[in-house]
Formats: C-alpha cells, structure tokens, sequence
C-alpha cells in the first residue's frame, strides 16, 4: 500500500557548498517481511547541493519503534554521513542533549525523538499574541546559548571556505564547537531539558 504526496521545501542559501532546494516526499509504505512490520513515514531527498553533501533522510518505524536513518544519497557523500557521528563525539558535552546515533555500515540511525518542538512553542506565543511569554522563551533560549563553551571570534580560513568571506563579527563571541542545524524546529521539549535531533552540521572553527 503506497499513498504519497510530494513537497518542494525552499531554503535561503546560506552556505556556498549548498544549493536552494530539497525534496521532500510525504508517504506511508507498510512491509511485513519475516515477521517484521517495517512502516516508512517519510524521506527527504537533500540533492541540491554538492555531490559529496547529497543525503536522504528517512522516518520509518520497525515493529512500533520509531527512527530516523540518514543515508548517502550518493558514494560521494558516504564521509559526510558518517562525520555525524563524529560530531556526536565532538558536540556531546553541549548543554543541550543529543540524540544518540548508531552507525550501520554507511548510514547513521537515530531513534526518533517524540516532542513539542521550540519551534512548535515560539509559534504558539506568536499565534496567541502573547508577547511576554515569546520574549521569556527567547530570553530562556539564550541563556542556554550563553552557558556553552564560547571563544573570540575571527575570521579563518576554514570558516571562509564554508561561509565566504566580507563579514564583520570580530567584535562577538563564538561557539567553541557551532551546530548550525541548531535550528528551533530541531530542538524537542521535555520539561527543562532539550534535545537536538539534527547534527548534520557542527564546526569546530568560530
């Protein structure tokens, strides 16, 4: 039984290895193979960029247990998949908890993570008007940022090869370790504590 329907999400550019546009495809597939009921959700083709960064990331739930897996959408991008665990290691003593993953040859898999999302909380002060409650979220949003390990930031070569050159922040602090898929969609409420689910993108330079 297969029933789809087909999104294309719009991104702003925001890194020169990445292009404007992924692939987002919505459906429900049920396999019952050896007695093992597999149930794909959805999968998200990420193809508009450069060959070695093209992934697919994929919802599924094996016999009522939920995951995400992220695969290479290409053998270019084999590293670059598996660099997230990596950045596991290397972003693991965050304030924010990270989702653990599993590596399975070349995919990484994530149980998946059940949640009101920040993101799904900012909406909801804006849609009730409540302005105290949106500025007291941010404020809290913050403080967490603030609790991270920070350094003086200046331009390197390796931030210019990802974001370019021409910026001016040299008067800011920087993350010691910067996840840039920290985005409020990304970040699962539980009671006072966070969950990043999305780590694809974590840089150890300011």
């Amino acid at each position: 039984e297969l029933n789809y329907s087909m999104n294309i999400l719009y991104q702003i550019p925001s890194l020169r290895i990445m292009n404007s546009v992924s692939l987002l495809i919505h459906f429900y597939l049920y396999v019952n193979k050896g007695g093992t009921n597999l149930e794909i959700s959805s999968v998200r083709y990420s193809v508009n960029r450069k060959k070695e960064y093209q992934i697919k990331t994929i919802i599924y739930e094996i016999n009522g247990e939920k995951y995400v897996k992220k695969a290479p959408y290409t053998s270019y991008a084999v590293n670059h998949v598996l660099n997230i665990a990596r950045n596991y290691k290397m972003y693991q003593n965050s304030i924010f908890t990270l989702v653990k993953p599993a590596v399975n040859g070349n995919e990484v898999i994530f149980p998946f993570v059940e949640g009101k999302s920040f993101d799904d909380l900012i909406l909801d002060n804006i849609n009730r008007n409540n302005l105290e409650e949106f500025v007291r979220n941010l404020k809290w949003f913050i403080s967490l940022l603030d609790k991270e390990s920070q350094i003086d930031f200046k331009i390197t070569p390796k931030f210019k090869e990802v974001f370019g050159s021409g910026y001016q922040f040299e008067q800011f602090k920087s993350l010691l370790f910067s996840n840039i898929d920290s985005t409020f969609d990304n970040m699962i409420l539980n009671e006072n504590e966070v969950t990043i689910i999305d780590y694809e993108w974590v840089f150890d330079f300011p």
